[in-house]
């Protein structure tokens, strides 16, 4: 009887240290670093605030809240911000810009946790730029982690652009694709 019980005790554990050895087929790699990357819906700014004097600059400027800028983000991340007019919704810029049309340069200042969209008049900064219409243009950004970074482009052509430069000069469509962000 011991030596039925001994015998049925190592076929058990020889089951179960040898019969689970397979290993099932590696699914396929999804895009690198998306699950990480954070954006905002798109917003049209109601009303601008200003002006307030910042170096001498007249600009107005709009608050988003961006509860996922981190530190961490603002040293070795990427933040890109995206504006588009509510006319024109095809056409997205990325900021900072000047638009020559109408004198005024819009840019943002990231802090922990917020983003700001400032712009001025280009042609007299130390002027008031007046208040932009309201409702005429929509803001967006994209926030992408140092990590993501290292794992998301390949080097290319000239290696001493960095990634996030990289990343800075792409249309707002290559970076919606690379990221799988909705447009």
């Amino acid at each position: 009887m011991r030596t039925l019980r001994s015998a049925g005790l190592l076929l058990c554990l020889g089951l179960t240290v040898f019969g689970c050895t397979k290993k099932g087929d590696t699914g396929p790699t999804g895009p690198p670093g998306s699950a990480n990357v954070m954006y905002s819906a798109w917003v049209s700014v109601a009303s601008w605030t200003g002006p307030t004097v910042v170096a001498g600059v007249h600009e107005e400027s709009y608050s988003m809240a961006a509860t996922a800028l981190t530190q961490a983000i603002l040293d070795n991340g990427v933040v890109l911000v995206y504006m588009k007019t509510n006319s024109l919704p095809s056409e997205v810029v990325q900021l900072p810009i000047n638009w020559p049309i109408n004198g005024f340069t819009f840019m943002f200042r990231s802090t922990v946790g917020n983003i700001k969209v400032v712009y001025h008049n280009t042609t007299s900064p130390g002027t008031d730029p007046g208040v932009y219409i309201a409702d005429w243009v929509s803001l967006r950004y994209v926030l992408i982690p140092g990590s993501v970074l290292t794992s998301s482009l390949q080097p290319a052509g000239d290696a001493s652009v960095s990634l996030a430069d990289r990343l800075k000069a792409m249309p707002y469509s290559e970076v919606c694709a690379l990221y799988g962000i909705p447009e």
